[in-house]
């Protein structure tokens, strides 16, 4: 855990269309895969993350603040300027957010994102060989004008979004299989047999 001055926001208000069900239910690592995010947050910044997104009616979550995407229909953006909002509240200078469906990151991974938020990048995220992930990254409370302005123009792209801004990306240490997102049954297939190789 790093002691930075940050808070953690889990995205995970999708409608998991692709998958045919609630991926957030699903078992993974012997949780429900929301609840084994939460865990992962919370380990890796030593806080509690909020929850973003629109529909948490039926799942049980004591004590924990849910906050509604900006504007629903919106995707991640919706969820990424509701938790921009929410932190510029507080004196806090960086919010960590993490997309529910990334079950292979590790705390190592997290970690190393938390280590870079000293510098003067306006977002720091992990990226794979091929592509950013703007759902396991570190966003300046600076940029909260710039997303909003995003969002009310129906630019809705987080990776477009990143790459417009001064932004740092860091290959997960524990190798780019961290970043692979459960979307459809066959990825969990993928996923829980990786986790039985660990």
């Amino acid at each position: 855990m790093i002691d930075v001055e940050i808070q953690p926001y889990l995205i995970a208000g999708g409608n998991s269309v692709r998958m045919g069900a609630d991926k957030r239910t699903l078992s993974i690592h012997g949780l429900p895969l929301l609840h084994h995010m939460i865990t992962l947050c919370e380990k890796a910044t030593g806080k509690i993350p909020h929850l973003v997104g629109d529909n948490y009616d039926n799942l049980p979550l004591p004590n924990l603040t849910i906050l509604p995407d900006v504007e629903p229909g919106c995707g991640p953006m919706g969820g990424l300027v509701a938790a921009l909002k929410h932190a510029s509240k507080n004196e806090i200078k960086w919010i960590f957010v993490l997309a529910v469906d990334l079950p292979l990151l590790q705390v190592q991974d997290i970690n190393k994102l938390l280590e870079a938020e000293k510098s003067s990048s306006e977002v720091i995220c992990l990226k794979s060989r091929f592509s950013l992930q703007p759902l396991a990254a570190l966003y300046s409370l600076t940029s909260i004008e710039y997303w909003h302005e995003l969002l009310e123009k129906r630019h809705l792209s987080l990776v477009k979004g990143v790459k417009e801004l001064n932004f740092q990306s860091i290959f997960p240490p524990s190798g780019e299989q961290a970043l692979f997102n459960l979307n459809t049954p066959r990825d969990v297939a993928i996923v829980r047999s990786i986790i039985e190789e660990l």
